[in-house]
């Protein structure tokens, strides 16, 4: 019988490693890089995979990220997701400043100097970002200009 396990533990099925390579297949696929995940026990493990032999392929996505941004979201983990509204969209888009009011959710937990991924609308990935505010200080101003109803109580972290 399959079982839950917690995050960072490794089940009886060796699986420890599997959510660290599965996040750096999104991270790269979300870049526009094509992954091939496969194992380098056979003779010619490398070409097996690249002729489709082996292992598995997952597909890049497109992506509209400019060529820094890719160079800073490679180098970094993403720590959460800000989803942007139309107008913010277009703002960071026009590479003007990003304003609270222009956010209309947050995932994750980040602090001041992280890196986010900054969404559209229909969840696709807009821009990459160091923060000025951390996730807690973003909620607070959220919250403190009647952006998200504070019966709402908080944005669910991922």
């Amino acid at each position: 019988m399959l079982g839950l396990v917690k995050k960072g533990e490794k089940s009886e099925f060796g699986l420890g490693g599997m959510l660290s390579k599965l996040t750096f297949t999104r991270l790269a696929t979300n870049l526009g890089i094509n992954v091939i995940m496969c194992g380098l026990k056979s003779a010619s493990p490398i070409t097996d995979a690249l002729n489709k032999k082996t292992g598995s392929w997952f597909y890049a996505q497109k992506s509209n990220l400019k060529n820094r941004q890719k160079w800073l979201a490679s180098g970094s983990i993403t720590l959460g997701n800000i989803k942007l509204d139309k107008g913010a969209a277009k703002a960071v888009a026009e590479r003007k400043s990003l304003l609270t009011v222009g956010i209309s959710s947050i995932e994750g937990s980040f602090a001041i100097g992280e890196v986010v991924q900054l969404m559209g609308e229909d969840d696709i990935i807009i821009g990459i970002a160091k923060t000025k505010l951390s996730s807690t200080e973003l909620k607070k101003q959220l919250k403190e200009k009647n952006i998200i109803a504070a019966h709402a109580n908080d944005i669910v972290l991922v």
